[in-house]
């Protein structure tokens, strides 16, 4: 922590810019369809990305992570002489954090049922580079993580900006000294990217705890998602976040 409190220091002095406190984020999310299907005829099927956008709310003790909006997207998927067009509404994932006291309330939904997961912020163990790239008009830092979640490894970069001093970012990654503006884990398998940033002060209800469904902690909610993942032979997709 020593470490990312000097690169935050020089980062702040180096820069020279205001200080952005509270706003809201739109990240795209590309996911790629293709990079766990076993063979070319499933890849054939449907389209090798899927995108979507959420909106992160925040302010300089709290944020709020959601789905961007309530519509449906669709994924074409053609098979024969015709076309099949299947409406796949994504799941609800909503994340509140509290940063004064540490603690997180995140409602999910799985297997078409709600759960809301109570537990701490937990802080990552990043490696902090000096590598440097701009997005969405901010200058961001490189960090770096490896973790696994389930049977699935994952490699993680992060770019975060000293120029918005909150410790958040899209889904459940965090706990860097600057708002994280993009994620990419396993290079391109899930990228997380700020497309829009507003320093237009939250409602209240930009940054309302979730409320609803059954409250289970997070070991319990993994446990679930590890139970349906055998049954589906593994093949299943495990990106949840930290």
């Amino acid at each position: 922590m020593k470490e990312l409190f000097v690169l935050f220091m020089l980062s702040v002095c180096y820069l020279g810019l205001e200080q952005l406190q509270e706003g809201a984020i739109t990240y795209e999310m590309k996911v790629n369809m293709h990079r766990r299907l076993p063979n070319q005829d499933m890849k054939n099927m449907i389209p090798e990305y899927q995108t979507s956008q959420t909106r992160l709310f925040f302010n300089a003790n709290e944020s709020f992570y959601k789905n961007a909006n309530d519509e449906e997207d669709d994924l074409e998927i053609s098979g024969g002489s015709g076309g099949m067009t299947f409406r796949i509404k994504r799941p609800i994932s909503e994340i509140y954090r509290h940063f004064d006291n540490g603690q997180k309330l995140e409602q999910r939904e799985f297997m078409g049922k709600k759960y809301l997961i109570e537990g701490e912020i937990k802080q990552t163990p990043w490696k902090v580079t000096g590598e440097m790239e701009e997005i969405a008009g901010y200058n961001c830092m490189k960090a770096t993580h490896a973790d696994s979640v389930g049977t699935f490894a994952r490699n993680i970069v992060a770019w975060f900006t000293p120029d918005i001093p909150v410790p958040a970012g899209p889904d459940s990654f965090g706990s860097l000294p600057g708002m994280i503006l993009k994620v990419d884990i396993n290079e391109g398998e899930m990228v997380y990217t700020a497309i829009n940033i507003s320093n237009k002060k939250p409602g209240k209800n930009d940054l309302k705890a979730p409320s609803g469904g059954k409250k289970v902690t997070e070991e319990e909610f993994r446990e679930l998602m590890r139970e349906q993942m055998k049954q589906m032979g593994g093949q299943g997709r495990m990106m949840f976040g930290n």
